[in-house]
């Protein structure tokens, strides 16, 4: 008892030294803010506190949320403040955990509340966050209306298995803005080689065979195609009609596990064959975000995959100097003229995300919290934190915000980076993303219009984001799949990349289905079912 009294000391005090300042700031403060009264959602000023991650996209221009414009006004405005607390990048996990150890909660903590083990259920059933189902009821009129009365907006995504509701949500509710990933091309280098942007799998081949051997870049090192990491090549696996994780095979309704599938098999005898020729950077695998950025700012690599605003509007703004340079979005590939194009992305499923803000067991005024975090949805709401207050980076014209000319045409920053000074527009939140706002700062040639190539593709083949395994399956599979991801992706690099013949196939699948693969489907199957019940 004395060891173990000792072990939770020691964890209290190792989460208080590397949280400075949580604990303290927890459990919400009346008094704390600024301003003297004519609040919108209180008597008398309050703060909350707040655990989220940092997005990098706003580091530009500010050191945390607590000085983003948006928030400042709307502590102004409601009379609630947000004090934010962000763990440094990759260590979100880590501090959230010490936070769990010690039973001490930042009032509002933002997590993917979806993977938390045993899902939503399970965190409040472990005391870390409370069931805001009948707080939303008295106290969030707006982000209600959104889930009763949108038919983009599921409720099913913000409730739990057990009827209860977890977290606000980011809202995407415009079919366009959820297809922000995708593969791109340089479109100069294809007008010059006289290329059209390839569809199936054979044009790929063919494509990029063309920018090998065309010298394109007029220095005769063109990389057809560059990424960083095994996970650049996987892109191309929903051709074949599978995925490399868990998916939805409509043809007989059942879940299945994609990487032991024969349409898996396929995709790597082409991945052999592209790496064979040349058409794959050599240096895939040990090739980073920097060295990656570098391949096509500097004139190296001929197709990519990633995000709109992340990547495709950040290169077209680093190289807005060069007249030349041009990219554009490709479909998703089909396998052949009668494929589909399967995109995989899960987002695109639905319009609300599986992370998102719920309230701690710490917090005193759940109802203030709620009440803060439902204001974002209203259409004042929705203003301030998408664009800022009124009239600092945004001009009302024709009734919807224009962005100013400092934030599309400022010299030093991307669009992105500009208004993320100001609002959130560019970056997840609880809130509903403003589409108008959003395809303002995609604001290159083909960027928005490549949104729409990417959109022109089925999600047939995604399962719902916000389907979770309770406990006891949640520990299970998480056992499964960590010996099985280890073994799929050693047995993909030695395939692929060092080009190891596919004659163990079959020993491979063997090996998988002991590692209990088959139960990992069911559990995946039953979580489906309970969420199809919502």
């Amino acid at each position: 008892m004395k060891i173990k009294q000792k072990l939770v000391l020691m964890v209290f005090v190792v989460a208080v030294f590397f949280c400075p300042g949580l604990y303290a700031a927890g459990g919400g403060q009346s008094g704390a803010a600024g301003g003297s009264g004519n609040y919108l959602l209180v008597d008398r000023p309050v703060t909350l506190t707040v655990f989220t991650n940092f997005d990098a996209k706003a580091s530009a221009t500010i050191k945390s949320y607590n000085e983003m414009a948006c928030f400042v006004g709307a502590a102004e405005r409601t009379g609630i403040t947000l004090d934010f607390i962000h763990p440094a990048a990759g260590q979100e996990t880590e501090r959230f955990n010490l936070m769990v150890a010690s039973g001490e909660y930042t009032d509002i903590i933002k997590r993917p509340w979806t993977s938390y083990p045993g899902g939503p259920d399970k965190a409040i059933g472990d005391g870390v966050i409370i069931d805001i189902k009948q707080l939303v009821e008295q106290h969030g009129p707006n982000y209600l209306k959104i889930l009763q009365t949108d038919p983009r907006a599921n409720i099913r995504d913000v409730m739990t298995d057990s009827g209860k509701m977890s977290f606000f949500t980011f809202f995407r509710l415009e079919n366009w803005i959820r297809y922000t990933d995708g593969l791109y091309f340089r479109e100069d280098w294809l007008k010059k080689l006289n290329l059209k942007t390839p569809e199936t799998i054979a044009e790929w081949h063919s494509v990029l065979t063309a920018l090998k051997n065309g010298n394109p870049n007029g220095t005769g090192d063109t990389i057809p195609y560059v990424g960083t990491g095994a996970g650049a090549l996987h892109r191309f696996i929903p051709a074949y009609g599978v995925k490399r994780d868990f998916y939805f095979d409509q043809g007989n309704g059942a879940v299945k596990f994609g990487s032991i599938e024969p349409g898996y098999r396929d995709h790597i005898l082409e991945m052999q064959r592209w790496v064979r020729e040349g058409l794959v950077d050599p240096d895939l695998l040990s090739t980073n975000t920097t060295t990656f950025n570098a391949k096509i700012t500097g004139h190296k690599g001929a197709s990519f995959g990633g995000l709109l605003a992340g990547n495709m509007s950040t290169f077209m703004g680093l190289m807005q100097g060069d007249a030349s340079f041009q990219l554009v979005g490709a479909k998703w590939p089909r396998l052949d003229s009668n494929g589909k194009h399967y995109n995989p992305s899960g987002t695109i499923r639905q319009a609300a995300s599986g992370t998102g803000y719920a309230i701690s067991t710490s917090c005193k005024m759940p109802a203030e919290a709620v009440k803060i975090l439902d204001w974002f949805y209203s259409p004042e709401g929705h203003n301030m934190i998408n664009f800022g207050p009124p009239g600092q980076a945004y001009d009302m014209v024709n009734g919807k915000p224009v962005l100013k000319d400092f934030i599309m045409n400022n010299r030093d920053l991307s669009p992105v980076s500009a208004i993320s000074r100001y609002g959130l527009v560019g970056i997840d939140w609880s809130y509903t993303q403003d589409p108008d706002g959003f395809a303002q700062i995609l604001r290159y040639n083909g960027v928005r219009e490549a949104a729409d190539v990417f959109a022109d593709s089925s999600m047939d083949l995604n399962l719902p984001l916000n389907i979770t395994p309770n406990y006891e399956e949640g520990a299970r599979l998480a056992n499964i799949m960590s010996e099985v991801w280890n073994f799929v992706d050693e047995s993909y690099a030695e395939w692929v990349f060092r080009g190891r013949s596919l004659s163990n196939w079959d020993s491979y699948v063997t090996q998988i289905r002991r590692m209990g693969i088959d139960e990992a489907i069911r559990i995946q199957e039953a979580a489906l079912a309970r969420y199809n019940r919502r």
